[in-house]
């Protein structure tokens, strides 16, 4: 399954064990750093701690005790297109009781949409979900004494989104089953959803996740998987969300896929979108990166290729920022990962999870990975700069393939001009705004353009 199916907040013994993670926690504290984890909220694995002692935190259905498996398997819907795989998983418990359980789905369930069926799909509207991952979070913290955990899919677990997508998944799911048992229970399974989300008053299981979190270890910090719906997560008390929103019609701008585009017009408008985001008090940081772990997003020397330098120091001194594994290597993922690439249909991913891989330590490209340490030693030495200036994007005098924007605060001397060459352009001439020089932006000497 994938690295993203739990079975519980335990560590393998080859790895250590629980008291590996907590030894682990307490040498990064003495040396000065803090430790993030990750949180996987929306699904467990398909033998999960969770799925066998609360199965009722779970979208399932039960079926009838008296059919056999290939008979309740039998009246279970497909998944539409070429796989056609079944959208529940028959689980059976402790004592023998066998249920249906949901996989969790992509997209709103249609033809695009796929089925993960390794996981089962925790349902939000169900108070035993939402205790249970609140104690999953608070052990994060409380036992393995985590700083900073990253919520896995935050975005689909906004009450308003995670309710509209899943009515229409289930809908079109019980639209195409025939009549009988499999129907009917269906029926009962959307209505108690939506009946049990009226309930809860809209109330936002991120935000509790937050509140709890806090109070455990006040300055935890929760960072947010987020593909949009920014501004939602905000209100639900993230503390950072993942900077790829793309919504011209509100003018936001997300820098990864601007980044990935290789357009330096809309690298120019993400830019703009991440100075207003600065200006935004009390809203969810924006989390800037060159690449995840995702399906489709890749290796970032894969994908940015000659711009790789470009993108590297567009994004990451943009603080707070997130630099995956393996990332720091600096190589394709050819000499990137160790593993037999030609059996995984799964290359999309940065490390693949279909196929055994390792991260091959040996491979590194000395050129950028001094070039990232660079980067991130600026952003270190400046880090009261970048969090406190004045962000200004400055204007090209005609298309060029060049962004450049400085960052400057009044009184502290300090400034930093920066520019990144997407194309292949030698020379550009840019235009500074007289208007944000009474914010503090950075203005050349007089008589200098």
């Amino acid at each position: 399954g994938s690295a993203y199916s739990l079975k519980g907040y335990r560590v393998k013994k080859e790895l250590g064990g629980d008291e590996g993670l907590k030894s682990f926690t307490r040498r990064a504290h003495e040396a000065g750093l803090k430790v993030k984890l990750d949180f996987v909220p929306n699904h467990t694995s398909l033998d999960s701690d969770l799925l066998m002692e609360a199965p009722e935190a779970f979208l399932h259905v039960v079926p009838p005790q008296s059919l056999t498996d290939e008979e309740i398997m039998s009246s279970v819907p497909r998944e539409e297109g070429p796989n056609g795989a079944p959208v529940y998983r028959l689980v059976r418990l402790p004592g023998g009781r066998r249920i249906l359980v949901h996989h969790p789905r992509t997209g709103t369930g249609d033809a695009g949409s796929v089925t993960w069926v390794d996981m089962a799909q925790l349902d939000h509207t169900r108070p035993q979900a939402r205790e249970r991952l609140i104690a999953e979070l608070l052990h994060l913290f409380r036992e393995f004494g985590a700083d900073s955990v990253r919520r896995d899919m935050a975005y689909e677990l906004l009450s308003g989104r995670f309710h509209d997508r899943w009515t229409r998944i289930l809908r079109k799911e019980i639209d195409a089953t025939p009549e009988g048992w499999m129907k009917n229970r269906s029926e009962k399974l959307l209505a108690g959803c939506t009946a049990r989300w009226k309930a809860l008053k809209h109330e936002e299981l991120l935000a509790l996740l937050s509140a709890a979190a806090k109070q455990a270890r006040p300055g935890a910090v929760l960072i947010d998987e987020a593909h949009g719906r920014i501004g939602e997560l905000s209100r639900a008390s993230s503390d950072g969300a993942y900077n790829t929103e793309h919504d011209p019609v509100l003018g936001k701008i997300g820098l990864y896929d601007a980044l990935r585009s290789g357009d330096a017009g809309r690298v120019r408008a993400a830019l703009r979108n991440a100075a207003f985001r600065r200006w935004q008090v009390g809203g969810a940081a924006a989390v800037n990166y060159i690449g995840t772990h995702e399906e489709f997003e890749g290796n970032p020397v894969d994908v940015f290729g000659a711009h790789y330098e470009a993108a590297a120091l567009t994004a990451l001194l943009l603080r707070p920022v997130l630099l995956f594994n393996g990332f720091e290597q600096a190589v394709g993922q050819a000499r990137n990962v160790k593993g037999d690439l030609s059996k995984s249909r799964d290359t999309g991913k940065a490390l693949p999870f279909d196929v055994p891989v390792a991260l091959d330590w040996e491979q590194a490209d000395a050129k950028r990975q001094a070039f990232l340490k660079k980067v991130l030693a600026a952003g270190e030495r400046h880090k009261d700069l970048l969090d406190r200036g004045v962000l200004d994007v400055l204007e090209p005098e005609g298309e060029t393939s060049i962004a450049a924007w400085s960052v400057a605060a009044k009184g502290s001397g300090q400034k930093l001009l920066l520019a990144a060459n997407f194309g292949a352009e030698t020379e550009a001439v840019f235009r500074f705004s007289p208007a944000h020089a009474a914010l503090g932006a950075f203005l050349p000497q007089a008589g200098r353009r």
